[in-house]
């Protein structure tokens, strides 16, 4: 009898999974379908030099580091999918459903229930939140670094319960590979020295030291050695904007979508209530989970109040390396500090009422829905992925096998209906994109308006390239 209800309850947990594997797929598939473009014609013209070494240099021209999530990831797909990004967003796809499997596990030690932990992955799989790092490969690391941070937070739990080394030793290893991944995981340590204080009551900051030391050597080299080019939109900005982007993070990780922050504004209250009525769609159901939550988390505070500061102090951790960046603030930037919010979500589902459960995740997938028709329909990663397709495969029509040296003169397509000169630009990385797709680096790529008549160098073969653009 105890074999077969094992059995059945193997059989249920596999369904459920299922299920929350297709919902995602559902809300997510058109990005399995997005070309190349911006960041990734850099990375793949990058990857293109064969420089394995320079894959794991510092540079001091981008603001990150992330050898395992940029080049390798980009040179590993190109070796079994060539140009193919499809192949590519399958793998992200893979990864990221490897990552919801283990914030079940995260969440099973950290609420003790199994049913309840349950919620957390079923929420953070059509969280739209991550968009952006399903559409866009350069972003892949807001997937890849994530799934090593939780699987690091996994075993170091595990090492606490029963003390073995190994244990320890594959949570650091996990750790060092998230930070190889994206710069983001630098406060995983802070997190669970959090997690130890305000849930266990002890001090790990014994088991922490090799973390911490990690952290510093990081921040020697990339603050005095080979420092970062922290300006303009990378700018750090100490002052009233940082509370300000804290409250649109909060909103982005109860569904608000991300572009509400250009529409929304505190000092325009009529118009930003315009615009709530306008998308009561996505409003009026984000507004419902807000008031829902608000309510019971003081229903219950007293008695959980340290575990509701743990919440939160999961949700600040995560976003401080791009909490003072107000001009370069995103929603993929809760793949790992939202978990923060889910965990609120779930102390509070374990002891509310069947109906408040119902309630919570109906109105949670309906606005995830809403919010992702709105951002598909809106957001500049479908605009430029469109142009970045119809122009190389334009290009590829026309020039099959272009001679050395060739110049690709774009142009605006439709009379710069579709596009415009610098749209163009961006989305073909500007010269990488060509040099990609020919795999020649003597080509050259001059950007033009339609009316334009650019000077262009005598004797050196000239192709124009000017499609029509279809969204």
């Amino acid at each position: 009898m105890t074999l077969i209800n094992h059995s059945k309850n193997n059989l249920i947990w596999i369904i459920s999974f299922l299920i929350i594997f297709t919902a995602s797929l559902f809300l997510y598939y058109p990005s399995l379908n997005y070309y190349f473009f911006q960041d990734d014609w850099s990375v793949l013209n990058w990857v293109r030099t064969g420089d394995l070494k320079s894959f794991f240099s510092f540079h001091t021209d981008v603001i990150y580091w992330r050898p395992l999530s940029v080049p390798i990831f980009f040179a590993f797909n190109k070796i079994f999918f060539g140009l193919n990004p499809f192949g590519y967003h399958l793998i992200v796809f893979g990864i990221f459903f490897l990552l919801i499997l283990c914030v079940y596990q995260l969440f099973v030690l950290l609420v003790g229930d199994r049913k309840i932990a349950l919620i957390a992955p079923s929420l953070y799989a059509v969280w739209p939140i991550h968009f952006m790092s399903l559409s866009w490969l350069s972003t892949s690391s807001y997937i890849i670094s994530p799934f090593f941070q939780v699987i690091s937070f996994i075993y170091f739990i595990k090492y606490t319960q029963n003390t073995k080394k190994h244990l320890l030793s594959i949570s650091f290893a996990a750790f060092f590979l998230a930070l190889a991944s994206s710069e983001l995981a630098l406060v995983l340590p802070l997190i669970i020295f959090g997690w130890g204080y305000l849930i266990k009551n002890k001090n790990y900051l014994k088991e922490l030291r090799p973390y911490l030391a990690i952290i510093a050597i990081y921040l020697i080299v990339r603050f005095f050695i080979f420092p970062i080019p922290a300006k303009h939109q990378y700018q750090i900005t100490i002052n009233h904007l940082i509370f300000d982007n804290l409250i649109w993070y909060l909103g982005w990780a109860l569904n608000f979508p991300e572009s509400f922050k250009d529409l929304i504004d505190q000092s325009r209250p009529v118009q930003s209530i315009k615009v709530l009525i306008q998308f009561w769609k996505i409003s009026l159901p984000v507004i419902l989970i807000i008031v829902l939550l608000i309510q019971q988390i003081l229903s219950h505070s007293r008695k959980k109040l340290r575990l509701f500061i743990f919440g939160f102090s999961w949700i600040i951790l995560g976003l401080l390396p791009v909490i003072a960046l107000p001009s370069h603030s995103y929603s993929v930037y809760l793949s790992f500090a939202g978990l923060g919010v889910l965990y609120i979500i779930s102390i509070i589902f374990r002891d509310s009422n069947r109906i408040w459960w119902v309630a919570f995740v109906i109105l949670w997938v309906f606005s995830s829905w809403a919010n992702l028709q709105f951002t598909r329909r809106t957001h500049w990663i479908v605009n430029e992925q469109a142009i970045s397709k119809a122009y190389t495969a334009y290009a590829k029509k026309v020039a099959p096998d272009p001679q050395p040296n060739s110049i690709f003169l774009f142009k605006e397509a439709d009379k710069g209906f579709y596009t415009k000169k610098e749209n163009i630009r961006q989305s073909l990385g500007d010269q990488d994109a060509i040099k990609v797709i020919y795999n020649e680096p003597t080509l050259k790529s001059i950007f033009a308006t339609f009316k334009d008549d650019p000077k262009l160098p005598e004797g050196m073969p000239v192709i124009e390239i000017r499609p029509r653009i279809e969204k």
